[in-house]
């Protein structure tokens, strides 16, 4: 079933044009992976749905429910979160102190078992409890920030490049994470560079160039053409 609709939308900063009558689906308890260079439209897409730069026209629905035009915080009420590029995560507050910030918010109604989900989810977080965010690792930042979103009630994640500058050995566990988020019924939306790990993990995939869809598809449809990947991907077999 799809969960998320992105019909014609037209995004604007400024005066600058930069999403052009996008239309993607997301379906329900899927990893959906945007997929394109630096500057296609990945992150202006996700910040789109998630009301931090609303379209100037077309529509979002979200199980059907047009969403378009509601606040961020409204969104998030829905259980719609963000794993936003960059982490944002405090850095003088501790791993626990980051993720009980995160509650006050989500309406949590145990705040110890939904840390306990947490440190299921990435073991290292609960050995890195009292330390502040500003002594962790790359990859762990990263698995913090997917924590944090998964507090509370989480229908859908979107995730915005959150393999960037990580080891390959950290790549692979934040890929091991996306599958048991998966496994869980989460619905995940993945802009991501990384054309390898999509691959493998993706449901479905929208290649966004210049603003617009150029190519949906399963993996398969991808790795079999050479023109896509070559073309919008920057990636070939030869």
């Amino acid at each position: 079933m799809t969960a998320l609709t992105l019909d014609g939308v037209n995004t604007f900063y400024g005066r600058s044009h930069i999403l052009f009558d996008l239309s993607l689906e997301a379906r329900e308890g899927a990893v959906t992976c945007l997929l394109g260079r630096n500057g296609s439209g990945k992150t202006t897409t996700i910040r789109t749905i998630m009301g931090l730069t609303p379209p100037a026209s077309g529509t979002i629905a979200w199980e059907g429910r047009r969403i378009s035009g509601l606040r961020p915080w409204q969104i998030f009420r829905l259980g719609i979160k963000l794993v936003p590029q960059g982490r944002g995560i405090f850095p003088r507050l501790s791993v626990e102190e980051n993720l009980r910030l995160a509650m006050v918010r989500a309406e949590i109604g145990d705040a110890g078992v939904e840390l306990g989900k947490v440190w299921a989810l990435f073991p290292i977080l609960e050995e890195r409890r009292r330390q502040p965010g500003a002594t962790l690792s790359g990859g762990q930042l990263q698995m913090l920030a997917i924590a944090r979103a998964l507090l509370g009630r989480t229908r859908l994640i979107l995730m915005d490049e959150p393999t960037e500058g990580l080891a390959p050995l950290v790549v692979q566990s934040i890929r091991e994470a996306l599958g048991r988020i998966r496994a869980s019924g989460v619905t995940v939306l993945l802009a991501e560079q990384n054309v390898r790990l999509a691959l493998e993990i993706g449901d479905q995939h929208h290649i966004i160039d210049n603003g617009r869809i150029r190519f949906s598809g399963p993996s398969e449809a991808i790795r079999s053409n050479e023109d896509v990947k070559t073309s919008y991907l920057g990636v070939s077999r030869r």
